[in-house]
């Protein structure tokens, strides 16, 4: 399963903007929540499974937040993604 990753600072107040060409799932995680994804102990995110882009992901609080784009299962390989941030 093909996957997008990057880890911003954002701003409280700020939303993290995301176009993907195929359905996907968006998650916005803290520091402590992607180690959790990373080791298979659960998933504590923001965000969710998309199929209409683009989606809108707000933060509760400032800090280091890491962006994970999953290509859904079963979807065409060839997807392509956006990751923008705006003040909301």
């Amino acid at each position: 399963m093909k996957s997008f990753y990057r880890r911003e600072y954002i701003n409280i107040g700020q939303s993290v903007k995301v176009i993907c060409s195929k359905p996907a799932i968006v998650m916005v995680m803290t520091d402590a929540g992607y180690e959790e994804y990373q080791e298979g102990h659960g998933l504590r995110f923001y965000g969710g499974y998309f199929t209409n882009f683009p989606t809108i992901v707000s933060v509760p609080n400032s800090g280091y937040w890491n962006i994970v784009i999953a290509q859904y299962p079963y979807i065409s390989k060839n997807i392509s993604c956006h990751i923008g941030y705006f003040d909301s």
